[in-house]
């Protein structure tokens, strides 16, 4: 439900941000490339796109027609798109900009708990 980043100064960590944006428990999260949003998917079947240093959600968007729960996230290295996998073994590519779905990807044997983009973008 709520997402909580740290970050280290020395030897000890404090906490950067929280927020709740999910009605059910956060299942992973993902960092911008330029370090300033991140991109959380949850159990209640939304990602929320945030700004990491004011903690606002800027949107949450439920995938209600995937019929399963979202179970992780992906930033591509430039930023531009992101990715997420879902619990009826699809893919779903996602436009930063306009939080709107890019593409979808099926055909997959199980839940999709890892996506991930080549460090060159391919």
């Amino acid at each position: 439900k709520t997402v909580k980043l740290w970050k280290k100064s020395g030897d000890s960590y404090s906490q950067a941000a929280s927020f709740s944006p999910h009605a059910a428990e956060v299942t992973d999260i993902t960092v911008h490339p330029t370090g300033q949003y991140v991109v959380s998917t949850s159990l209640d079947k939304t990602w929320s796109f945030s700004d990491i240093d004011s903690g606002r959600v800027f949107t949450t968007s439920a995938a209600s027609d995937v019929g399963g729960t979202l179970e992780c996230a992906a930033f591509h290295p430039d930023g531009v798109i992101f990715g997420t996998g879902t619990g009826a073994n699809l893919v779903r590519i996602w436009d930063t900009k306009t939080c709107k779905m890019a593409a979808t990807f099926e055909g997959h044997a199980g839940v999709v708990n890892s996506v991930v983009f080549s460090e060159n973008g391919y």
